[in-house]
């Protein structure tokens, strides 16, 4: 731990110029008196220093690592060396890195490759994509086109085979009219037939009448009982009759043809109502048919139409995924080749470490390798190689020194300092505070804060790790009137603004003698020398007695104790103030002292 000692060459500034004043040092408290040591107030530079100790150090310090791992083919410097910026330190053996370049290039190549191929592969599949988009879509327009023909086809089939029902239907009554005419005009027939037969046997007696009145008539003519001419009537009537008889069977036989082709007509007639009654039935059977299977011809076209709108669909959905894997698919060679590249920019980055240069001007120390050495890379994520070299700026050099913090409200950035080192004694070199750590390190129990000073124009001999002691002035007064420290006497004297409760107000007094205690423990003594009952807060005021380390200023609580009883958690507001003095000489009787 760093002795920090306050060298103080006066402490206290007197305001009395030429004042001879006398330092009284108490031998012993009799009535006999004690001798009286004196002192002469003297004019001079009242100066106050903190001292310390700590070491010096280059302000930019810089560790040499490498960023590769191998072995040293070339080491340039030596321990001690002045080296400019850019000036190559060492080499490190590259053939590995090298051969890993190569790896790396044609690692390059090939993600190129990988690349190429991808993108003519993303517009070979796009373009797949799209033709099949494009012919499902036309599948969809024909299975629409099918089911519109199959309903239109079957709606048509529907009237064409209703019409024909019709068209059978309107023959059929036709035929059955001609039926019934030819029935009609079969039974005409008939009844002429029975007409004619009727006058064909009416002939037939009236031949056989005419011949057995001819033969009677011959007889008779025979016998000469009629004339001839009465014969020849007979004879008349008997042919008149035979034609009649004649002509009767000619007609009859004439009618029954005419019978006989009325039937053939009437089954004519019969066969085609027949045959149109069959037609009629199969194109009713047809039409029902036909409407039966329209829903199943209609709900097969629907059918297909929904599976081509479904795998439509269904490549829409999927066509976007399929652009997205080829995308990725280009993303990714992308990012192989993205890799590719980075990796032989490492390479190469990595064959530029193999040759190690200064990264500033200055003094190379802590040289620790040596040619043919193999060092590890300072860049590794598990394990911190040490440095292979330092190199340091002498020309900014400062003091690395720790201050307790009892000190720290003295300090302040630009501050100036002495220092001195071991290893040039008899030199004293100028300093000045340059940084004030904003936070305190425990040791031993005691917090310390760290201070960096700097050397005013850093001497060549000054090399890093030299011990300095260090003198940093905190206070300096020119011209100032000075006497010892023995000579001053330091008192604390504070008052304490008391909330009492009202209660209790009423029990106290001017000058009644209290006790206070803090949270703490601490117990001070005092008086009540104001009682202000009508203040909410602070209504009572106490004038606590002079000690060498009275209480803080500001607001606390305390264990009030007056009269014997306790009143604990008083808010109180303390105002504290400390006070040196000296002892004067006597010049007049009653004069013993005066404060400063």
């Amino acid at each position: 731990m760093k002795r920090i000692i306050i060298i103080v060459s006066v402490v206290v500034f007197l305001l009395l110029a030429g004042l001879v004043v006398g330092l009284t040092t108490a031998r012993s408290k009799n009535d006999k008196g004690t001798p009286i040591k004196t002192e002469v107030v003297r004019r001079g530079d009242f100066v106050i220093k903190i001292n310390a100790s700590g070491n010096l150090e280059s302000l930019l310090t810089v560790d040499v690592k490498s960023n590769v791992e191998g072995e040293i083919k070339k080491l340039n410097v030596k321990d001690g060396e002045f080296v400019e910026k850019g000036q190559v330190l060492l080499k490190i053996n590259d053939e590995q890195i090298r051969e890993e370049m190569k790896q790396a290039e044609a690692n390059v190549s090939a993600a190129q490759a990988q690349l190429e191929q991808a993108i003519r592969s993303l517009s070979i599949k796009q373009k797949q994509l799209e033709s099949d988009l494009q012919q499902q879509r036309d599948a969809v327009s024909q299975a629409q086109t099918a089911y519109n023909v199959a309903k239109a086809t079957t709606l048509q089939q529907i009237a064409q085979q209703e019409t024909e029902i019709q068209n059978i239907k309107g023959n059929l009554e036709q035929d059955n009219i001609a039926l019934r005419q030819a029935q009609i005009s079969l039974k005409q027939a008939e009844i002429t037939l029975s007409d004619l037969e009727q006058a064909e046997a009416a002939a037939k007696v009236d031949l056989d009448n005419a011949l057995s009145e001819l033969k009677r008539t011959q007889e008779l003519y025979d016998k000469k009982f009629v004339p001839k001419k009465t014969l020849e009537d007979s004879q008349a009537s008997y042919a008149n009759a035979s034609s009649r008889y004649e002509s009767a069977q000619k007609k009859v036989l004439s009618q029954k043809e005419t019978i006989n082709s009325q039937k053939e007509t009437v089954t004519m007639r019969e066969q085609a109502v027949q045959m149109r009654k069959t037609s009629l039935e199969f194109a009713e059977q047809n039409l029902k048919l036909i409407k039966q299977t329209r829903a199943a011809q209609e709900e097969q076209a629907m059918t297909q139409l929904k599976i081509a709108q479904t795998r439509l669909k269904q490549l829409e959905d999927s066509i976007n995924d399929e652009k997205d894997i080829s995308r990725f698919s280009l993303e990714s060679a992308k990012a192989n080749l993205l890799r590719a590249q980075s990796t032989l920019n490492n390479q190469k980055e990595r064959l530029g470490w193999t040759t190690i240069t200064a990264p500033m001007s200055g003094i190379v120390i802590n040289l620790v390798v040596e040619e043919g050495e193999i060092v590890t890379s300072g860049r590794s994520a598990f394990s911190q190689s040490p440095a292979l070299m330092q190199i340091v700026d002498l020309s900014k050099m400062v003091v690395k020194t720790f201050i307790n913090e009892v000190d720290m409200e003295k300090l302040s950035v630009g501050q100036k300092a002495e220092i001195r080192t071991r290893a040039y004694p008899n030199k004293v070199y100028r300093g000045e505070v340059k940084e004030i750590s904003p936070s305190g390190q425990a040791r031993d129990n005691i917090i310390y804060f760290e201070v960096i000073i700097a050397v005013l124009g850093s001497p060549k001999e000054l090399r890093p790790g030299m011990t300095a002691d260090i003198d940093i002035v905190v206070l300096e007064r020119k011209d100032s009137l000075l006497l010892p420290i023995e000579a001053v006497k330091t008192e604390q004297s504070a008052t304490a603004l008391l909330t009492v409760p009202e209660k209790e107000i009423g029990k106290m007094k001017v000058d009644q003698a209290i006790e206070l205690e803090s949270e703490r423990g601490a117990k001070l003594q005092g008086k009540i020398s104001k009682i202000n009952p009508e203040n909410k807060e602070g209504n009572v005021e106490v004038t606590l007695a002079s000690a060498r380390r009275g209480p803080r200023s500001g607001k606390t609580t305390y264990k009030l104790t007056v009269n014997g009883k306790t009143i604990a958690d008083i808010p109180a507001e303390v105002d504290s103030k400390r006070e040196s003095y000296v002892m004067l000489m006597p010049k007049e009787k009653g004069k013993d002292s005066a404060k400063n």
